[in-house]
């Protein structure tokens, strides 16, 4: 079992009740010690060309290296806690430190 750190980027990949596999990326913002009970907090990373003008201040755009030919999005508006203890998620890469710093410092404005 996998425990997963601040700024590890996972792909978690799920079959659906129709049999299709469903794969979703996420960036893992809680650290390792918290992880450990089971649960993280992840924000979601989504890929494509959107129109982020209206919420600019909670996308951050990354590259991640599996997926570069296409833009990729970190989302804060979408934190959530997350089960990441299963063999259907497994880390990629890591987020770049000023990437993730740019991420908890707009997670902290809102929390602020």
């Amino acid at each position: 079992m996998a425990i997963y750190d601040r700024g590890d980027v996972v792909k978690v990949s799920q079959q659906s009740s129709a049999g299709k596999i469903h794969t979703e990326y996420f960036v893992v913002l809680s650290r390792m010690p918290f992880n450990r009970i089971g649960r993280s907090l992840v924000a979601p990373i989504v890929f494509g060309d959107f129109d982020f003008s209206s919420i600019t201040s909670f996308v951050v755009p990354v590259q991640i290296k599996c997926r570069s030919a296409v833009p990729a999005y970190i989302l804060i508006h979408g934190v959530k806690m997350l089960d990441l203890n299963s063999p259907n998620s497994a880390k990629v890469e890591a987020a770049p430190n000023d990437v993730l710093d740019d991420v908890l410092a707009r997670l902290q404005a809102v929390i602020d």
